[in-house]
C-alpha cells in the first residue's frame, strides 16, 4: 500500500517487513519500525502519517513537536 504525502512532497509506503517508509525522489528518507506488518498507510492533510498494523494498532506519526503523544 502507498499513500501520497503531498504536504511533504513524498510518498509513504507500508510493508510486510514491519516498516512504514517515506520516499523522496526514489530514495527512502525515513523508515518507521512497527511491531507487525503495516497493512495500511494514509497521508493526512496536515502532513501527519497514519498507519494500520497487524498488531491491531493504529499509529499517527507527526513532525510537529507540539502534539501530544498518547
Amino acid at each position: 500500500m502507498v499513500g501520497d504525502a503531498c504536504a511533504w512532497e513524498q510518498i509513504v509506503s507500508g510493508s510486510e517487513d514491519k516498516t512504514c517508509r517515506v520516499w523522496r525522489d526514489g530514495q527512502c528518507v525515513l523508515s518507521l519500525p512497527h511491531a507487525g506488518s503495516v497493512w495500511g498507510v494514509a497521508a493526512l492533510p496536515n502532513g501527519d502519517i497514519a498507519t494500520a498494523c497487524s498488531d491491531a494498532m493504529a499509529r499517527v506519526f507527526t513532525r510537529d513537536p507540539g502534539q501530544l503523544v498518547a
